[in-house]
């Protein structure tokens, strides 16, 4: 009868004390058949794996396959910048373009506004647009009043403006009116004196430069008058004959009105007072 190892199964002499193929001590065993079947079957084939913890390896793999396909979609589909230099450099260009644009283009509706606010009758000289008003009005109430209509108090910047100042003065203005605001003030710092777009008014253009019209001894800011401070620019036009005064600069209080002026009643009333709007430009 053959003798077989119960370890591996091979068949071994039947006095060996060790099994020559695996080395285990030999506990012999008589069988009637060639050898133990299932022990070889399973040393074959290996010891299988605990069915629950198959199903949890297949759904680990299963989930890891997912998230890598679920990434490899969202990396695929989204936008990629791929411009190259040159297209980056037009894209600033156009956008740069394009502010410029926008800027001009509010530039031109500005300007197309005070295009739109100057009045039909108003006088055009050099490029700029004037007008009387015989209305009688404080002088922050004049510079309102033309800055309502996209303009402001006229600014004499040149003895050929101011020639046409004066005559406009002589053409437009009404009987009893002698003084007219114009858009000078030292509100901001006493004594120093500015035109409402920033320009500064020489006291002496002699020594200063600029253009200035000044009457003898003004600006004199006669801070006796009642009604206050005289900060404000008027320019005077009473008698053509009267050349110490005609189309002379004067510092006027508020109000153009000084209580304590002694000679013609041009100072007493405000109704001796109207204002000159300028605008800049109709383009």
């Amino acid at each position: 009868m053959a003798k077989y190892c119960t370890h591996c199964g091979k068949q071994i002499n039947e006095n060996a004390s060790f099994c020559k193929f695996c080395g285990a001590k030999v506990d012999f065993q008589d069988v009637t058949v060639e050898r133990p079947v299932e022990r070889i079957k399973k040393q074959d084939k290996g010891e299988k794996l605990p069915k629950g913890m198959v199903v949890v390896i297949v759904a680990a793999a299963t989930i890891a396959i997912i998230t890598a396909i679920v990434g490899a979609i969202m990396y695929f589909s989204e936008p990629r910048d791929t411009a190259s230099p040159n297209e980056v450099d037009n894209t600033e260009t156009a956008n740069t373009e394009n502010d410029s644009a926008e800027f001009d283009d509010t530039k031109s509706k500005d300007e197309s506004n005070v295009a739109s606010q100057i009045p039909e009758d108003a006088i055009e000289y050099n490029g700029h647009y004037y007008k009387l008003y015989n209305e009688t009005m404080l002088w922050t109430e004049a510079e309102r009043a033309c800055e309502k209509m996209s303009g402001h108090l006229v600014t004499i910047t040149s003895k050929d403006e101011q020639q046409k100042i004066v005559e406009m003065i002589e053409t437009y203005s009404e009987a009893e009116k002698y003084n007219f605001w114009i858009g000078g003030s030292d509100s901001e710092q006493e004594g120093t004196f500015r035109w409402v777009t920033g320009e500064p008014i020489p006291l002496d253009m002699s020594t200063e430069g600029g253009y200035e019209n000044w009457k003898s001894g003004q600006p004199n800011n006669n801070d006796t008058s009642a009604e206050g401070d005289q900060d404000y620019l008027q320019i005077c036009c009473t008698d053509i004959n009267d050349t110490d005064r005609y189309g002379k600069w004067y510092d006027m209080s508020d109000t153009g009105l000084s209580q304590t002026y002694e000679g013609p009643p041009y100072y007493k009333d405000p109704k001796y007072s109207g204002y000159i709007c300028e605008w800049d430009s109709a383009n």
